[in-house]
């Protein structure tokens, strides 16, 4: 309920109220639309609100199946990873058996590993005048990694990149796959 007050301009703006700045004064006419317009905004903005709660519970149901999806990702990387390094040794096994007395220098020529990369074909042949053609390790100084290569030793001209592609059609020869300079 209001209360008129009427006390001197100067001892009403010492007050902690408002009154020496409020002034009570009488409206003839309003124009209701734009608080009907606010009104209405208010209203389509607590339903996309609830959409987004909505979107965002449905996000949150999400996370736990992710969290497991990628902690099984990384336990299937980490079994390639110890895989792959089985599958060398046996590689480097397989050859040493193969190799019958030079087996006590497998692994130790360039090229032979992955782990023991040549710079290219011409030190392979280099380290090796013997070396056959076939397919070795090397990694060029632009290379960040060691590549799989088949080097042709007879010729001693051409280096065939492997591009670890599967044969496209049953019978391809291993010149379809790899790919001249």
């Amino acid at each position: 309920r209001l209360k008129s007050v009427v006390q001197d301009c100067d001892s009403a703006a010492r007050t902690a109220d408002a009154r020496d700045r409020v002034f009570l004064g009488l409206v003839t006419e309003a124009d209701v639309q734009p608080a009907q317009t606010l009104e209405s905004l208010g209203e389509e903005l607590q339903s996309t609100a609830a959409k987004v709660d909505d979107v965002a519970e449905h996000l949150r149901s999400l996370l736990d199946p992710m969290d497991s999806c990628y902690s099984e990702m990384q336990s299937a990387n980490s079994r390639i990873a110890n895989q792959e390094d089985d599958i060398d040794g046996m590689e480097i096994r397989l050859a040493e058996i193969e190799g019958g007395a030079d087996r006590f220098t497998l692994g130790k020529e360039p090229g032979d590993t992955k782990y023991n990369p040549a710079d290219d074909c011409f030190a392979i042949k280099d380290a090796n005048p013997l070396a056959k053609d076939g397919f070795y390790w090397i990694q060029p100084s632009c290379a960040n990694r060691p590549l799989r290569a088949f080097c042709d030793m007879r010729r001693a001209q051409s280096v065939y990149i492997f591009t670890g592609a599967p044969a496209k059609v049953p019978g391809q020869r291993i010149t379809d796959q790899v790919k001249t300079p």
